[in-house]
């Protein structure tokens, strides 16, 4: 037996890790790992609501504290702010208050200017589309005058914004009467017929339209023969007439 050569094997064998050393140094590591992403999750997390934290008093901070005399006095009282910051602040508000106020009105003021402008503009149109409307007493006038008159009774204020919506309730679109469509002048030239004509043709007197109420016929009837030469000129009105306008004559 070799005495030197068993001793040898016995001390490379010492030098060796085993396969439980191992096992326990991957367990260890697995574990610091696992230390680690945890650590690493923590503090993303905190990073996060520090994040939203810091929006948050940044969106704070745009927007501008409005104090009332009241607070301002209690704070100057409770020694927490100077009489005379308080008294700049306090001018300050007013000062921006006053400013929006006024800033308000202004945009008021173009606008019912520019509102004024259209209307004015508007019955100027009818006017020189309609020449017979600036003439008093004139049938025209006199139909847009009684359905103003309507049309305040109902409610609208007696101004030009109610004129010029007479106009349009009587002769539809202003464009239509600028591009020479006038409901009732294109009836006479497309063989409407005169007063006689109509009477054997159903149009006249009592011979309504079936496609009126009962209201509308109660109303246009003495009118018919008048101031509408026929039912084919009230039909021609209520086709151009604005919808809601109808309705109301409708529901008389």
């Amino acid at each position: 037996m070799d005495v030197n050569n068993e001793s040898a094997s016995q001390g490379s064998d010492k030098g060796k890790p085993d396969a439980v050393n191992l096992e326990e140094q991957n367990r260890g590591l697995m574990q610091g790992m696992m230390a680690e992403r945890d650590k690493r999750h923590a503090l993303e997390r905190e990073v996060s609501e520090l994040r939203g934290q810091v929006t948050a008093l940044n969106k704070q901070a745009t927007q501008p504290t409005t104090y009332t005399s009241e607070q301002l006095a209690s704070l100057v009282e409770d020694g927490k702010m100077d009489q005379a910051p308080a008294d700049r602040i306090k001018e300050t508000q007013l000062h921006d208050r006053v400013t929006a106020q006024a800033r308000e009105e202004a945009n008021k003021v173009v606008a019912t200017q520019a509102r004024n402008d259209r209307i004015a503009a508007d019955l100027e149109a009818y006017m020189t589309a309609k020449p017979e409307l600036n003439e008093a007493g004139s049938a025209a006038r006199s139909r847009v005058e009684r359905e103003f008159q309507y049309l305040v009774s109902l409610g609208d204020k007696p101004d030009k914004a109610t004129e010029l919506k007479a106009c349009r309730a009587v002769y539809g679109p202003v464009d239509s009467l600028q591009q020479g469509t006038d409901a009732r002048e294109t009836h006479q030239e497309t063989g409407g017929g005169d007063s006689q004509d109509t009477d054997s043709g159903g149009s006249r007197g009592d011979d309504a339209p079936k496609t009126l109420t009962a209201a509308q016929r109660a109303h246009y009837k003495p009118l018919v023969g008048k101031l509408y030469k026929d039912w084919s000129e009230v039909e021609a009105e209520l086709k151009y007439a604005d919808p809601r306008l109808v309705k109301r004559y409708a529901n008389r």
